[in-house]
């Protein structure tokens, strides 16, 4: 403690603030030796919609700069202002939808093949692109020609990436022709390519199973196999890694022996959700200073640490979850979460939460697990791996299988029961949605603050500074 200038080490005095409050605890007081704080409450949900009672397949969700609420699904009219007082129905259905310059975006909508952009307030097309229109040459002699990903790449750049069965085939086929066309913002085609490469030309249904893009603008895609039929598609190995510039220029490509997965980037390093290395958006070469214990899983970062998702030692089944520092990425630090039976959701968040008073907000690393007493949301330090709250939760029995973060308030989904870490995650099932209130908690200004990028599903790495 600092007393009268001098640095002494003693008990401070009674009523002395020695634990921040909490969302669901008041502030530690001291008592002699002991800092004294409530008892934790149970977090309660100021808003909840199930879609199961209400017939309707939405499973993923979009949280807007104001905090807004979006929930969508594949190939179900996406609800706009769903916690609002009028929530909007869109007129159309799409196969899926992210956010981009504060607009609705969303593919085959209104129709196969196509990508609009919507008025959040209104749910009405801005702009429609049509492939087929724009390059008849591409559609000639397809039977039929959809949207397979989308990325946002700048604030006037977008990647939307087609998929079609090949000539001379039917749709039963597991065949398929892709194309990475690249638009303005206002809808305007920039650059079209054909996509070829050999793993493509197998007929084993090849997929993009994760798109991302860097800071610079620089895009990402990760192709592998499919090994089901129908969606949600669960990818195979290997996976066929491209990179392309911002103009859709291609860079480089190779291939990797783990299975394809949803991609995270951070100052300059790609990572794969099912790979135990980092590899450079240079060149895809392999970071051959540290291989990782376990798959890497649905990362998040800061610009100066890399924290995988939550993993379990498969020797004593205890849960937790590391840090490693950047660029190097050496061990940094381990939160041990004892006394939890698990599991430990794989879904991740970086938040903002001030941790003292008076000193700037702290990130923190924000997830929820099973207690043995029942589901708990909890926050670490990202910088040391320290814990800063945890708080348990009601209206549910398992932990949270999506989550976004608004101003002042967490958005978590559960209730899914089709295939998470698939594409599209959760297609079909009927999720149940809830917004917890929690005044002073921001989404973190980070590299990659969670799953396909942020609240918006942009999938792009934000231009963030280090301190």
């Amino acid at each position: 403690m600092c007393l009268d200038g001098t640095c002494q080490v003693k008990d401070p005095p009674d009523y002395f603030l020695c634990t921040p409050q909490s969302p669901c605890q008041g502030p530690g007081r001291c008592k002699g030796s002991v800092c004294e704080r409530p008892a934790a409450t149970v977090l309660a949900p100021d808003w909840t919609y199930d879609a199961a009672s209400n017939g309707e397949a939405l499973h993923d969700l979009l949280v807007g700069p104001t905090g807004d609420v979006t929930l969508v699904g594949f190939f179900v009219p996406a609800l706009l202002d769903a916690a609002g007082p009028l929530p909007v129905r869109a007129s159309v259905s799409g196969r899926r939808c992210m956010l981009w310059n504060d607009r609705l975006l969303c593919m085959d909508l209104p129709n196969s093949g196509q990508v609009s952009l919507l008025d959040r307030v209104t749910g009405a097309p801005r702009w429609t692109f049509d492939l087929s229109v724009a390059r008849p040459d591409f559609a000639k002699g397809l039977t039929t020609l959809f949207m397979a990903r989308l990325g946002v790449m700048q604030p006037d750049r977008l990647a939307a990436l087609y998929e079609a069965y090949p000539p001379g085939t039917t749709r039963d086929t597991s065949c398929r022709s892709y194309f990475l066309v690249v638009l303005d913002a206002f809808g305007k085609m920039v650059s079209a390519q054909a996509l070829a490469d050999p793993l493509l030309s197998e007929c084993n249904h090849p997929h993009p199973f994760g798109v991302a893009s860097d800071a610079a603008g620089d895009l990402y895609l990760a192709f592998g196999q499919t090994l089901n039929d129908g969606a949600p598609l669960y990818p195979g190995a290997p996976t066929l890694l491209m990179a392309f510039s911002q103009d859709g220029v291609p860079r480089w490509r190779k291939t990797e022996a783990f299975s394809a997965g949803e991609l995270a980037i951070v100052n300059g390093l790609l990572l794969n959700e099912r790979s135990t290395q980092a590899l450079r958006t240079l060149d895809g070469q392999a970071v051959a200073s540290r291989e990782f214990p376990r798959q890497l899983g649905r990362a998040v970062a800061t610009s100066e640490r890399l924290i995988p998702s939550p993993s379990q030692d498969e020797g004593t089944g205890a849960w937790s979850l590391e840090g490693y520092g950047l660029p190097g990425l050496a061990p940094s630090w381990t939160y041990a979460f004892q006394g939890w039976p698990g599991p430990v959701a794989p879904e991740v968040r970086l938040a903002t939460w001030v941790t003292q008073p008076g000193l700037p907000p702290e990130t923190v690393v924000l997830g929820t697990g099973m207690t043995g007493t029942g589901p708990r949301m909890f926050a670490v330090s990202a910088r040391d791996g320290s814990e800063v709250f945890q708080c348990p939760l009601s209206g549910t029995t398992q932990p949270a299988q999506f989550l976004e973060l608004g101003p002042d308030s967490v958005v978590m989904m559960d209730g899914a029961e089709t295939c998470g870490d698939c594409d599209p995650p959760f297609a079909y099932s009927r999720a149940r949605f809830r917004r917890f209130a929690i005044p002073g908690l921001k989404p973190a200004e980070a590299p990659w603050p969670g799953t396909f990028g942020g609240p918006g599903h942009d999938h792009h790495e934000d231009a963030v500074r280090g301190r």
